[in-house]
């Protein structure tokens, strides 16, 4: 009689094969990492569009370091797509610890003036932003992971440097 350990043997062996090759992310969690806009800055005015400098913060909550392979997000000011794109080139978050990158977007001059028209016949100090997007962590980590921040900008932020 065959022992039943020999019939299993290529079984566990194939098994073993895969968690070692899966390497050490099977073992841990990871928390999604938190991104939020940091600030707005106006850098160039032109006749039809404006070019905005847009600084972005992704906080680690994990004891390890996040392999970031990119960062695609949406802009929206009051409802209005103000600018998408995608962060230029891989990064690493800190164990703990966050990163900031900047990206320059563009906008169309005639829909943020009709805003900033609105805003300022309504006596409004602030702008309502939303931003939502999705980095894609290193795949042996968690993969694309899904992310969401709102709040408010001041008007003041949107007039640049003088």
């Amino acid at each position: 009689m065959e022992n039943p350990v020999r019939r299993l043997a290529p079984f566990l062996l194939l098994i073993q094969l895969l968690v070692i090759s899966s390497g050490c992310a099977v073992f841990r969690q990871t928390e999604p990492p938190d991104v939020s806009l940091v600030n707005l800055q106006l850098e160039d005015l032109t006749l039809f569009e404006q070019r905005y400098r847009v600084t972005l913060r992704i906080q680690n909550p994990n004891a390890f370091a996040l392999p970031i392979d990119r960062v695609h997000y949406e802009i929206h000011l009051e409802g209005d797509l103000l600018a998408q794109g995608n962060s230029v080139s891989p990064f690493t978050v800190p164990a703990h610890g966050d990163a900031r990158f900047d990206v320059v977007v563009t906008s169309s001059l005639m829909r943020t003036a009709r805003h900033a028209a609105r805003l300022l016949e309504q006596g409004r100090t602030q702008l309502r932003y939303e931003m939502k997007g999705y980095a894609d962590i290193d795949r042996s980590f968690a993969g694309r992971v899904h992310f969401e921040d709102s709040g408010e900008i001041p008007l003041a932020a949107l007039q640049g440097p003088r």
